[in-house]
């Protein structure tokens, strides 16, 4: 899980440097958290209780 936050974080504050729009960052966020979720759990969809912990850790 960390490894996700992390990698999420650096995501998008790179886009942010590289002068995405505000506006443009909201939508961006979860797609990047799926995609590296996606990408930690070895090509496979987390399961529902897996998502759940990224976005309320316990």
């Amino acid at each position: 899980m960390v490894v996700v936050g992390i990698v999420v974080v650096l995501v998008m504050a790179c886009a942010a440097v590289l002068g995405l729009p505000e506006a443009a960052l909201v939508p961006l966020l979860p797609v990047v958290v799926l995609f590296v979720a996606i990408i930690v759990n070895r090509g496979g969809m987390p399961t529902a209780g897996r998502l759940t912990d990224l976005m309320i850790p316990r």
